[in-house]
């Protein structure tokens, strides 16, 4: 493993002393998967109803897709990849950002996923039930992130202050 600007590369969870940061690395996992439900639901959405916008419900589950993948290996696995690439997902800020923005950008796809919300035996479908589980997880890992800063703040009042 090589160590990059003071972070160890590989699992997550491994080398992390801070059991609240475990805690949101494990949400954020959980939210990427959910997202990543979402991110398919929309992409084969065209094949399994008539829609009009075809190629924005490809491109937007394949986009959703895309980010929910990265933020997962992020959420697990560090790599140099994604830390070039997508450097914000690095960083408590950059990842609380990350999910409101994804929260709010995924909430007006609950409105079309909750209208087909059955299938025809009645049951709700897992996947859509999973994709609700990581729109509602993106806000909750938000908070769970401001609720850390507020945690790391005391912190640094009670240690006598220092950046980090």
């Amino acid at each position: 493993r090589a160590a990059m600007g003071g972070r160890q590369l590989g699992c997550r969870c491994k080398n992390e002393p801070d059991c609240f940061r475990k805690v949101l690395y494990c949400f954020g996992a959980v939210t990427s998967l959910g997202l990543f439900c979402l991110g398919l639901i929309m992409f084969t959405l065209p094949w399994s109803n008539d829609t009009e916008n075809t190629l924005a419900s490809i491109t937007q589950g394949l986009a959703i897709m895309m980010f929910s993948t990265i933020s997962f290996l992020e959420s697990v696995y560090v790599t140099n990849w994604v830390r070039d690439m997508f450097g914000f997902l690095t960083y408590t800020v950059g990842r609380c950002s990350y999910y409101i923005l994804m929260g709010f950008y995924s909430l007006p796809v609950l409105d079309g996923l909750q209208a087909g919300a059955t299938n025809n035996s009645g049951s709700v479908d897992i996947l859509k039930a999973l994709a609700w589980l990581g729109i509602i997880l993106c806000f909750v890992t938000a908070a769970l992130h401001v609720i850390y800063f507020v945690y790391r703040y005391i912190q640094k009042g009670r240690s006598g202050g220092g950046r980090q």
